[in-house]
């Protein structure tokens, strides 16, 4: 039997130091793999946080209030019939919080109070369809944005659209009040209304801050 080992060729190396090497990368495998396990559980557990905080807010419904909320009113580019602006809201606290609804938009000016009529969809901004429930907004955190709409009937078209209107009513700004709001925020603008005919329109609240809420097509 020793005869017959005898004559198979031996290796020029030796296999305690391929094993040692074997067992050694195997080692550095399992160390990264538990590694890598351990981050994903990490960022697991941030995510389902973050997830659970908004889902909360959502599900108990808890509205945002009147301190709680900053707003800002930027310039829509106009179109033939109408100017307006996107009043864009903000989370001031560090507490998540909801939107939904209309918020309220007075104007006054010269003595004259006008408060814009509520509207699903206008020229500028709002839901896509008038058949679109009124969404429900989580602003979770000072980045979220949510946003609205309030329109007027230019001077440019007021001889086509009130002929009896010869006088602008011009404002330097806006009153809004957040839907079940109490206090009111004043925003400064330069706008021209006119034709009490046509009075100013507000649209309601939505994500984002363009004031108008995407069809399923446009945010795929």
């Amino acid at each position: 039997m020793a005869s017959v080992f005898a004559d198979v060729p031996r290796f020029p190396f030796s296999l305690d130091r391929l094993i040692a090497e074997a067992k050694r990368r195997a080692r550095q495998r399992r160390l990264a793999a538990t590694v890598l396990v351990l981050a994903m559980v990490v960022a697991g557990a941030a995510l389902a946080l973050r997830v659970s905080d908004r889902v909360a807010a959502l599900a108990g419904h808890v509205q945002c209030r009147d301190g709680q909320i900053g707003a800002k009113a930027v310039l829509l580019p106009g179109a033939t019939q109408a100017v307006g602006r996107v009043i864009r809201y903000r989370d001031l606290s560090s507490s998540a919080c909801t939107l939904s609804g209309y918020p309220t938009v007075s104007i006054s000016a010269a003595g004259l109070s006008e408060i814009a009529a509520h509207g699903r969809a206008g020229m500028l901004g709002g839901l896509s369809s008038r058949r679109t429930s009124l969404p429900l907004v989580l602003l979770h955190d000072k980045n979220a944005l949510a946003s609205s709409t309030v329109e007027f009937v230019p001077a440019a078209t007021a001889d086509s659209l009130c002929p009896g209107k010869k006088h602008p009513l011009v404002f330097s700004s806006i009153s809004v009040t957040v839907p079940d709001g109490q206090n009111s925020l004043t925003l400064p603008v330069s706008t021209t209304a006119v034709c009490s005919q046509f009075p100013a329109l507000a649209t309601p609240i939505v994500p984002g801050g363009t004031g108008r809420k995407p069809t399923r097509r446009q945010r795929s």
